[in-house]
């Protein structure tokens, strides 16, 4: 009987044990926690946004230069597919606001219920509070302690929420087996700034852009909500973009800073702004201009740019100095906040780094370096923006995983 080791047991190693589990191969789950899917039950604050309704044509571009590398798997198990299997056990999804898939419950546990207990079904055998942190690779297969297997996939997972048992094991096993791995830096996390406007911390800007321009790169934006906290910038529209100025970070090294620059109103840049002025100054001139701020932003961020800009709470539209008009529309359409830190691993969605794709099939995601071994999930070097996409991710490639190395 052929016997195919999981390591992991996330979204991506439960969904690659249940896909390998067929008549004739026996798959043992290895987890060094007491229950599986921990990081699951906390993903989209415990509601499970499980996909998106985007096209998975339309992923490669939201995954950025690896991008491609996803496509096999998410093809093979689109959102319909996913959406059925889980439907099959007993888990109605839906999109209440059109682009996101959720289980209709709102509860990450069902989901993980639901992932176990058709592991369990399909007769995986558990192995909890069981880490590996060692491989070794024989010539016809792999031995984890005592025991032997044919096979061998790593669904280990990343770096990012430390506190529910993610380390850096996998991919330690991975270089010693000969593959390359990108160091991690954390990704979908909040930014450290030096200049965060912390008068205004708890202020919420639901429709801002983000963009930040890295040498090599190129200009990344991130839109949607911001939220401005004591010393940190998040929301979607800072998470989308955060791994890219954390790998920029992290190559700057001590003392480094990156400019990030806000879009407070998505879509209103300098010159929408200066025609809003003259606007206001044909039509509302014996306004403040602090108070016809009011009309896009809270008060309290009104007079802040005000003041930033050097326009007293008593300047009307009409005696606006023109100097001091480009100053306030600069402000409001390219607001430059120096970034110096994220929020680190603990509060990190996903990471970004791992193994590398190089040289893995994308079609099996087997190994092109050691027969047998194959590789899912978060511990692969590609990651996606918030909004389902990682989640489904995991699923899908923990899917092909399973099914390609079950083959015999």
């Amino acid at each position: 009987m052929m016997r195919i080791a999981v390591v992991g047991a996330g979204p991506a190693g439960l969904m690659a044990a249940i896909a390998a589990a067929r008549p004739g191969v026996r798959v043992v789950l290895f987890e060094k926690n007491d229950e599986p899917g921990k990081k699951l039950l906390i993903t989209g604050g415990g509601h499970c946004n499980l996909s998106n309704t985007l096209p998975v044509t339309d992923w490669p571009e939201r995954f950025g230069k690896r991008g491609r590398f996803i496509l096999p798997a998410l093809t093979a198990f689109p959102q319909d597919a996913l959406r059925r299997w889980l439907g099959d056990r007993g888990i109605p999804t839906e999109a209440p606001d059109g682009r996101h898939w959720y289980p209709a419950t709102r509860s990450a546990r069902d989901v993980r219920k639901a992932l176990q207990d058709a592991a369990t079904e399909a007769g995986v055998e558990w192995r909890y509070r069981t880490g590996v942190d060692a491989v070794e690779a024989l010539s016809d297969g792999f031995r984890i302690g005592g025991d032997r297997f044919d096979r061998l996939v790593l669904a280990c997972g990343g770096l990012s929420y430390p506190g529910t048992g993610s380390t850096w094991d996998g991919c330690r096993m991975a270089e010693a087996l000969g593959h390359t791995v990108v160091l991690p830096v954390p990704a979908l996390v909040g930014l450290r700034a030096r200049n965060a406007m912390t008068d205004l911390a708890g202020l919420v800007f639901e429709t801002a852009r983000v963009f930040v321009k890295v040498k090599g790169v190129g200009t990344v934006q991130g839109r949607g909500e911001l939220l401005l906290t004591h010393n940190d910038i998040s929301g979607p529209a800072v998470l989308d973009l955060s791994g890219t100025v954390a790998e920029a970070l992290a190559r700057l090294g001590d003392a480094a800073e990156v400019a990030v620059r806000v879009e407070w109103l998505d879509g209103k840049d300098v010159a929408a702004w200066q025609d809003e002025f003259a606007e206001w100054r044909r039509t509302r001139g014996r306004s403040a201009v602090a108070v016809l701020l009011r009309d896009f932003f809270p008060n309290r961020f009104a007079r802040e740019l005000c003041r930033l800009a050097g326009i007293g709470d008593d300047r009307s539209a009409a005696t606006l100095p023109a100097g001091n008009a480009i100053e306030l529309a600069e402000a409001l359409a390219g607001f430059q906040i120096l970034v110096t830190g994220t929020e680190g691993f603990a509060k990190a969605i996903v990471t970004r780094g791992g193994v590398k794709t190089g040289k893995i099939d994308p079609a099996t995601l087997a190994s092109r370096r050691v027969e047998g071994l194959y590789f899912a999930g978060e511990m692969i070097d590609v990651d996606g923006p918030c909004g389902g996409f990682n989640l489904h991710w995991a699923l899908a490639s923990g899917r092909l995983a399973g099914e390609n190395a079950a083959r015999t």
